[in-house]
């Protein structure tokens, strides 16, 4: 890439997109780290101080009320927003209409012949060598 293509990628970017997207993923990210501490269930309610309790329960319902429900609902518009975007662009070029016809035309052929997609065929094959099935 040069700098004039580099200056036109720049100016059709849409900024506010960019920052709502680091914006979901960080509250993603965060969401699923608090999943994976299992807030809820370690460590045991019994044997803790019930200020600490307190607080799990707290931090649980505070992280998931504020960023859970949004994050994921920012990101899945976001991916929506950019697939049009993408799919526009290519639709000016003409190869949107000619990938999406194949693609189905190959689609219909393959499922006539196989009873999975071609990579769950293919993991298929690579995962069961030998057994007889």
């Amino acid at each position: 890439m040069n700098l004039t293509t580099t200056k036109k990628i720049a100016e059709t970017r849409i900024e506010v997109v960019d920052a709502l997207r680091g914006f979901a993923v960080i509250a993603v990210l965060l969401v699923h780290s608090v999943e994976h501490f299992i807030y809820p269930v370690y460590p045991d309610v019994e044997n803790q101080a019930a200020w600490l309790t307190t607080l799990d329960k707290s931090n649980f319902t505070l992280t998931f009320g504020l960023f859970a429900g949004k994050a994921y609902a920012i990101f899945a518009l976001l991916f929506g927003f950019t697939f049009h975007i993408q799919f526009s662009n290519q639709q000016k070029k003409g190869i949107g209409f000619i990938i999406y016809f194949f693609q189905v035309r190959f689609c219909k052929w393959w499922l006539s012949k196989h009873s999975h997609g071609p990579l769950e065929y293919m993991w298929k094959k690579a995962t069961w060598i030998g057994a007889n099935k």
